[in-house]
């Protein structure tokens, strides 16, 4: 187990879940995962850690339905 590049202040990291659930649904797949859930969770993991998190969406907030699904291109 374990992620292969601790350790490597080269790589990039981990994908928040709530970033990477949100991408899923906007090209066009159904995830099953309240995405407005996933945010209130990332926010709740924020004041537990007392540190900003990694993840983007729960600072720009999701914009639904901007553009078409790529599949619907």
């Amino acid at each position: 187990g374990g992620c292969p590049f601790a350790g490597n202040r080269a790589a990039a990291g981990n994908v928040s879940t709530e970033d990477l659930a949100y991408l899923c649904e906007e090209e066009g797949f159904d995830t099953g995962l309240d995405i407005d859930q996933l945010l209130r969770c990332a926010m709740l993991a924020e004041k537990i850690v007392g540190r900003p998190l990694p993840g983007k969406l729960k600072n720009a907030g999701a914009f639904r339905g901007a553009l078409p699904p790529q599949s619907a291109i």
